[in-house]
């Protein structure tokens, strides 16, 4: 991870393009294609939707720093800070809702969470960086 986190700390409108890129995929997944084999995902849909929202929130923020160019360390901490919101919400859904939720939710969500903590993770120490 130090050779990806190296190659993206010093172009944070990259990162923001990426952020926004997940964001909006995560969105379409929780929102179209989980609800739709929700026979295979225990998760409820009421709260796959309230992810999807989130994520699209996300992706609005993310896109708008990437074309604006908002490349400010506390722009950067903030889509920071909401990916590790993200994923605790996400945790403790998967911890609330153990008893519903297949493997296919486990192997989903737990993809999710470690992606989105290594960008959340890359963000927070480009931002230190760009402080520096």
């Amino acid at each position: 991870m130090a050779s990806i986190s190296n190659k993206y700390l010093g172009n944070v409108r990259t990162l923001f393009l990426i952020d926004a890129i997940g964001a909006l995929l995560t969105s379409l997944l929780l929102a179209l294609v989980l609800p739709y084999f929700h026979s295979y995902f225990g998760m409820p849909i009421d709260w796959l939707l309230v992810l999807a929202a989130m994520g699209a929130g996300c992706f609005v923020y993310s896109i708008s720093c990437y074309l604006f160019n908002i490349i400010r360390p506390a722009a950067l901490k903030t889509i920071a800070v909401i990916n590790y919101i993200y994923i605790i919400i996400t945790s403790g859904l998967l911890i609330y809702y153990h008893v519903l939720l297949t493997q296919l939710d486990y192997i989903y969500f737990t993809a999710e969470i470690l992606i989105i903590a290594a960008l959340a993770t890359i963000e927070f120490l480009a931002s230190k960086k760009r402080e520096a």
